[in-house]
């Protein structure tokens, strides 16, 4: 099958802060930045509802060699009639990191949805999931926490790779997660220190232009997996079975702990998806860490709450995929002006 390849390099890689506990959590995460490929195919060989396939390296070599590439599925943006958008006008992009489902299946649907709107979509898979799998056997959402600081540096690295590739229009280009990929693009998000901002106030500006976390939270260990419900406790339960047990798990979430970096972001780029019941990411976790961000918090009208619990809020699919789209199309406003 034909490929088309495209050279990016790593802005990210390095980052500081004036705090010590931060700045050390901070060269955890990072990495040597340097060249790369960004490798893109037709079609979506793994599920079959993508147009094309995006490949590059992980900044951070973890696994097994099918986990040491990041793959990416590309729902491209969609015009009114839900013709796919073709020519040279660029289009703005989401970079999107899927829940702990197997299957995707949320993320796969909000990516339609918002492809569906005039947006490209990337499906960032997490290590241990779709082709990044290895191990036989293996949990993949255990697999997904043991290496998050690899997930972290992927979802970093993407902004990268995305802005080389056609018809994106680089200085509009966000970051989202759904559950557990919420919070690995939380993490992600902060760090830059300040998300990018819109052209218009100069300079061009480093990172993602905007952060959109739906259905998860901070305080992963108290908040979260000290005292799991649902897909939690099958978190937990597998960590159990492992060497190391609940203190290795304890140990892989500070490298995923968003609330440490929450305070590096600009909460007028940042929004929270939530639902008012949610049993996996409890409200108390949700405010950790929109509690946390920038200065004082994350604006009340940024918070947006949904009826319904961590599963059932998907019926309602439909209005969380406007509610994100309509972020997505308001960011930069009140910076503008």
């Amino acid at each position: 099958m034909a490929e088309s390849v495209y050279p990016a390099v790593d802005t990210g890689g390095r980052w500081t802060d004036e705090r010590v506990a931060v700045k050390r959590a901070l060269q955890g995460l990072g990495w040597e930045p340097g060249g790369f490929e960004v490798r893109v195919v037709e079609g979506d060989a793994w599920w079959g509802d993508a147009e094309a396939t995006v490949r590059f390296a992980s900044p951070r070599e973890r696994g097994p060699a099918t986990q040491r590439e990041v793959v990416m599925r590309w729902y491209r943006a969609r015009d009114a009639e839900g013709r796919l958008v073709e020519g040279a006008v660029a289009h703005p992009t989401l970079v999107l990191v899927h829940s702990l489902h197997p299957g995707m299946v949320l993320a796969r649907a909000i990516a339609r949805g918002v492809s569906d709107a005039g947006w490209h979509v990337l499906v960032m898979e997490l290590p241990g999931y779709g082709d990044r799998r290895g191990r036989r056997g293996a949990f993949a959402g255990m697999v997904a926490i043991e290496d998050g600081v690899q997930a972290v540096a992927d979802a970093r690295r993407a902004w990268d790779a995305v802005r080389v590739l056609p018809g994106v229009d680089g200085e509009r280009v966000s970051l989202g997660g759904v559950s557990l990929g919420g919070v690995v693009a939380a993490t992600a998000g902060g760090l830059d220190g300040g998300l990018k901002p819109p052209a218009k106030r100069g300079s061009e500006g480093v990172g993602y232009r905007s952060l959109h976390v739906l259905f998860a939270g901070g305080d992963l260990w108290d908040g979260v997996l000290g005292k799991p419900a649902k897909d939690a406790v099958f978190v937990r339960r597998a960590f159990e079975r492992q060497p190391g047990g609940l203190a290795a798990l304890r140990e892989r979430l500070k490298g995923l702990e968003p609330v440490r970096l929450a305070h590096r972001l600009d909460p007028e780029r940042v929004w929270l998806i939530s639902a008012a019941d949610d049993m996996v990411f409890p409200a108390a976790s949700a405010a950790a860490w929109a509690d946390a961000v920038g200065v004082e918090g994350l604006p009340v009208e940024h918070r947006v709450v949904f009826a319904g619990q961590h599963y059932t809020a998907a019926l309602a699919l439909p209005a969380v995929v406007g509610e994100l789209v309509r972020q997505l199309g308001v960011v930069g406003e009140a910076g503008e002006e």
